[in-house]
């Protein structure tokens, strides 16, 4: 989403009345406009057309109460994620911008895989609530498991190298 549009919409949710929104669900709209939800995309490009503010509230309120998928996070679907685990990559990614969202992405598709190490780190978060140890373990989690992909990668290119070769020497 542009820059100017992003703004716009971030006026108009700071616009909803308190009375309908509650400060955690405005936070949340904020965070999903600036990760550029489609929803509040789509959402805020009807109502350039018809410049209904109620209903364009009324949306937003449904996209934050689950009445729609809003279930997003660094581009991975969340519905299925314990909400406080996402919440915690959201202020990481979003608010102190100490992960980038490519770290978020792969921290929430492990947690979604039930990946042992990361639903582990997370446990002990819920202990002890030490972000600083959370995040240090799942950046661990994130570069063994990227360094193992990298691994398998480079054995499967060398195996399909050798095998070319095998196959260019018959010829």
């Amino acid at each position: 989403m542009r820059s100017s549009k992003r703004q716009n919409l971030t006026q108009l949710i700071d616009d909803i009345p308190q009375s309908q929104i509650t400060a955690k669900n405005r936070k949340e709209l904020h965070l999903l406009a600036i990760e550029g939800n489609e929803l509040l995309i789509s959402a805020y490009e009807v109502f350039a057309v018809d410049l209904d503010r109620a209903e364009l509230f009324e949306t937003l309120l449904m996209i934050i109460s689950g009445g729609m998928n809003s279930e997003e996070c660094c581009g991975v679907n969340t519905s299925e994620i314990d909400r406080e685990f996402v919440e915690i990559i959201r202020d990481v990614v979003y608010d102190r911008k100490i992960m980038s969202s490519q770290i978020g992405e792969a921290v929430l598709r492990l947690m979604q895989a039930d990946d042992k190490f990361i639903v582990a780190a997370f446990q002990v978060y819920k202990e002890n609530e030490n972000l600083s140890e959370f995040l240090d373990t799942v950046g661990r989690v994130v570069r063994i498991v990227r360094n193992r992909i990298s691994e398998i990668l480079n054995e499967y290119d060398y195996s399909l190298l050798k095998c070319l070769l095998i196959f260019i020497k018959y010829i």
